[in-house]
C-alpha cells in the first residue's frame, strides 16, 4: 500500500495513530527509498509513530551521515535526539555537524545539532561537550562573519548557556543575547564567576592554620 505522507504526519502531530500497514510501508521505504520519497518525512513519521527500538534506530541512523541532504539530516537529528532522547551515543557526530566548516552549507543541520547538544548539556553538564562548543564559539567570535554565520554563532552560544546556567538563564539568553558583543561580555562574566567560585573553593579547602584538608 502507499502512504499519504502529509496526512500521516498531520494525524501524528494531532496525537492520533496511524495503521500498522502504514508504519510497515514507512519502514520498507526507509530500507529502500524511491527517487520521489522524502526520507526526512518518513523519518519523522517513524519517530512520531513508534518507540526507539533497536531496529527503528538502526533504520534512521542509516541517514545520519554526510551523504544525506541538509533537511534530511535535520529530521534525523530531531528523531534520534528529541523524539527518542538518544543524544548520548551521537554527540561526536553532532559536534562534527556543528563545527564551523558546516555553517555556510548545512544550516538546518547546524541548528538542529546545537539544539540537541544544548538539551544534552542542560541534562548532563558534560564538561567535554561544553569545552568543545566553547572552543567553537571562542574561535569564531573575533573573525568576520556573514550575517547568517552570526546567527549560528548566537545559536552555538545559547546551547552553551543552557548547559552552564540552566533554564532560568536560558530564558535570558533567548531574549538578551542578540549580538557578538553580547556573547563576548557574557563569556567574560562567566569567566569572572568561575574565577570567584574557584577562589572560594580554595579558601574552604584550607584549615585555620593554612594547611589543606
Amino acid at each position: 500500500m502507499s502512504v499519504d505522507v502529509s496526512a500521516a504526519l498531520d494525524k501524528l502531530k494531532q496525537g492520533e495513530r496511524i495503521g500498522y500497514q502504514e508504519i510497515a510501508e514507512v519502514k520498507r521505504k526507509l530500507v529502500n527509498p524511491g527517487p520521489a520519497d522524502s526520507v526526512g518525512a518518513l523519518v519523522r513519521i517513524l519517530a512520531l509513530a513508534e518507540e526507539a527500538t533497536k531496529q527503528n534506530v538502526a533504520l534512521v541512523e542509516r541517514y545520519f551521515n554526510n551523504e544525506s541532504d541538509d533537511c534530511t539530516l535535520r529530521d534525523v537529528i530531531y528523531a534520534l535526539c528529541h523524539y527518542w532522547h538518544g543524544t548520548r551515543p551521537h554527540t561526536d557526530k553532532l559536534l562534527e555537524f556543528a563545527s564551523f566548516g558546516k555553517w555556510p552549507y548545512n544550516s538546518e543541520t547546524v541548528i538542529a545539532s546545537f539544539s540537541a547538544l544544548g538539551e544534552y548539556l542542560e541534562e548532563t553538564h558534560d564538561a567535554r561537550i561544553y569545552g568543545v562548543i566553547l572552543k567553537i564559539v571562542e574561535e569564531q567570535l573575533h573573525r568576520p562573519h556573514r550575517l547568517d554565520e552570526e546567527e549560528y554563532l548566537l545559536i552555538a552560544y545559547k546551547s552553551l548557556w543552557r548547559g552552564l546556567m540552566g533554564p532560568r538563564r536560558t530564558l535570558k539568553a533567548e531574549f538578551a543575547i542578540q549580538s557578538r558583543d553580547d556573547i563576548e561580555s557574557e563569556l567574560l562574566e562567566a569567566a569572572r564567576e568561575r574565577s570567584g567560585t574557584e577562589r572560594s573553593g580554595a579558601k574552604r579547602g584550607r584549615s585555620s592554620n593554612g594547611t589543606d584538608y
